[in-house]
């Protein structure tokens, strides 16, 4: 028989939230055939020009607009059945690599075309596509790619099964300038082009809807430069990115602290209490599975006890974080790392200094876009620009109306995707221990030469010098900072015995010197309700960049990041997984007496309790009071953002 090439033009056009790529990238085939063929398959990989409309079906909260994107295509993997039936066979499996391709614009349409078509027989066929398929990819469809003999039921159990990170663990000891997270073996970024973001591209893998219920029929006779044009056997397929990203950026270098003044009788609300700056981010929690193509959830939009499901589930949609989280060896904390990603929380930007603060630099609005925060596909497109966002796996869970009850399937603050801001503070005034080398530690009977008779008037940040700073900075319950725990528990110094204390450490420039001390903060990914701050729900969809927005600070901020799963070992006070730990107060000895303390001066042994936080894995959303002001916008890319204030939620 003679043979013959027919065409079947696949178009991968990305659904909502559109993947643009805009490189011309090779396919170079290899393809394993068992039947004598008598036609070709080409494919085109269409990416539409954003359509200025949201997804319905993805409820994207705080949506900004647009973008096309900056994508690259390494690799396309196809995957050919002989029919629609769940017992026919796997008829090709052609695997285009970069070298091959051809771009251009047809219409508001970007085009990609192999110069090489893929032979086939005629007849229906059911037909899958992988783009930018890699070692994750690889590892997990490699059991159903056999031509001949894998069944087409078989290869949709992996395709619609739930894929994971070959090499991501979930967490981390160390800091890493490299992207260690289980969204990280989907995706990456190519600086390859140069060093400004406009030459930088997306690598990322796509996957999406097959040819159709009744699939597409292929006919027979058509010469591959026929195929190759698209001319005949067209199939229309569309394709999404498998992840979501995230991207911070600031109204301003720095917010000044504002509120009552601790040291006055009144209650005042605009007294400065110190300025915040110097931000990073590095967003954690999302899954650290996915589910290979996007899955839809049986009850879509179904009302259950007021709670509802959007469209779009996870792997982990069922994982309610409990009360026991905390506990070393709790079954609920390893659920936690066995479902959610904690790894990026090591992440740290190049160069950084040694005593720096991990994560990534938070650019200002002004150097983006003077208009960022407003709805259009101009300003999708500055954001899509951030291109050093952080990547996350889709991270969802039902929906409510109003907050969980705590053992409901919804959000939580164990349970969904965050930003973790760190930032530096100085506070305006301190109590400075003026014993400064005596520990907090320290027994009973040690001389503290320094300590006055009478009670000291708090100093002025700005006029301590940099070799002088403390290494710590303690908050006391009663507002007022102090250069040491002993200081805080001792009234000479304006502390109070007993009181409940926080343990702010150290941030160190590139010389060692302090310039200031890490102060947390957390923002969720995707939160509704973002104006009365009534938050319930925050899920994160593939396929949409999250712009957040810091727009003040109204609160101070957290030492230390509760949201990191105790391990088989150690709390989660404690574990070494987490880089932002608690500091556990000491025991100090605090006179009873003023003045110069001897080792015949009478003291009383005070352990200070931690200050409690907020942020607890167990609890909902919304938080009790609010302290940092942030803005989010979602990205097809569709974008989102919204503004935040700083604060302890």
């Amino acid at each position: 028989m003679k043979k013959n090439f027919f065409a079947a033009a696949l178009i991968l056009s990305l659904g909502v939230g559109s993947f643009a790529a805009c490189s011309s990238d090779d396919i170079n085939g290899h393809q394993t055939e068992q039947k004598k063929t008598t036609t070709m398959m080409s494919i085109a990989l269409k990416m539409p020009a954003a359509s200025g409309q949201r997804a319905a079906t993805d409820e994207p909260y705080n949506y900004i607009g647009e973008w096309l994107g900056q994508e690259k295509v390494n690799q396309v993997e196809v995957y050919v059945f002989e029919g629609t039936a769940g017992t026919d066979k796997l008829e090709a499996h052609q695997t285009f690599n970069a070298g091959d391709y051809s771009a251009g614009v047809v219409g508001n349409e970007v085009v990609f075309r192999p110069n090489k078509g893929i032979a086939i027989t005629p007849g229906t066929k059911q037909v899958y596509v992988v783009v930018n398929s890699n070692a994750a990819t690889t590892a997990h469809l490699s059991g159903v790619s056999v031509v001949g003999t894998t069944t087409l039921s078989q290869f949709e159990t992996a395709y619609n099964g739930v894929a994971s990170a070959v090499t991501n663990t979930g967490v981390a000891t160390a800091a890493v300038t490299t992207d260690n997270s289980a969204a990280g073996e989907f995706a990456k970024l190519d600086k390859s082009g140069g060093s400004a973001a406009s030459q930088w591209k997306n690598e990322i893998v796509m996957t999406g809807d097959n040819a159709g219920a009744s699939g597409a029929v292929i006919a027979d006779n058509v010469a591959e430069s026929a195929a190759i044009s698209g001319g005949s056997n067209l199939v229309a397929l569309k394709v999404k990115r498998v992840v979501a990203r995230v991207a911070v950026t600031s109204s301003a270098a720095d917010f000044t602290l504002q509120g009552d003044d601790p040291y006055t009788s009144t209650v005042e609300t605009t007294a400065t209490l110190g300025k915040v700056t110097g931000f990073t981010y590095v967003a954690a929690q999302g899954e650290r599975k996915l589910n290979f193509k996007q899955q839809e959830n049986a009850t879509d939009l179904t009302s259950n006890n007021g709670a509802q499901s959007y469209k779009w589930n996870s792997p982990a949609y069922s994982f309610v974080s409990g009360a026991g989280y905390a506990t070393a060896a709790d079954p609920i904390a390893a659920a936690a790392r066995t479902n959610y990603d904690y790894a990026s929380l090591w992440q740290k930007a190049t160069g950084a200094p040694a005593n720096g603060l991990l994560g990534h630099p938070v650019p200002t609005n002004a150097s983006v876009s003077t208009s960022i925060a407003t709805a259009s596909d101009a300003n999708a497109k500055a954001i899509g620009e951030l291109m050093e966002g952080d990547f996350l796996l889709p991270t969802t869970h039902l929906y409510h109306n109003a907050a969980p009850n705590g053992t409901d399937n919804g959000y939580y603050k164990g349970n969904t995707a965050y930003v973790l801001i760190r930032s530096i503070f100085t506070p305006e005034k301190i109590n400075v221990d003026l014993d400064p080398t005596v520990p907090d530690n320290a027994p009973a009977g040690t001389p503290r030469p320094g300590r006055p008779s009478a009670t000291v008037t708090p100093t002025t940040w700005s006029t301590i010098t940099a070799a002088n700073r403390p290494e710590i900075l303690v908050r006391g319950a009663n507002g007022m900072f102090y250069s040491s725990v002993f200081a805080s528990q001792d009234p000479i110094y304006n502390g109070v015995t007993g009181q409940s204390v926080e343990i702010f450490t150290a941030v160190k420039d590139a010389t060692n010197q302090i310039v200031g001390y890490k102060m947390l903060y957390f923002a969720w990914v995707n939160p509704d309700n973002v104006l009365t701050q009534k938050w319930y729900n925050s899920p994160v969809y593939r396929n949409n960049i999250y712009h957040i927005q810091l727009d003040g600070v109204t609160g101070t901020g957290t030492s230390w990041n509760p949201l990191v799963p105790a391990s088989p070992t150690d709390p989660s006070t404690s574990t070494p997984n987490n880089p932002d730990q608690l500091t556990v107060p000491p025991t100090v000895q605090v006179p009873t007496t003023p003045g110069p303390v001897t080792p015949t001066t009478p003291v009383t042994p005070v352990t200070p309790t931690p200050t409690p936080t907020p942020v607890q894995p167990q609890n909902p959303l919304t938080p009790n009071k609010t302290f940092m002001a942030v803005k989010t916008t979602v990205l097809p890319w569709q974008v989102h953002g919204y503004k935040f204030n700083l604060h302890n939620q």
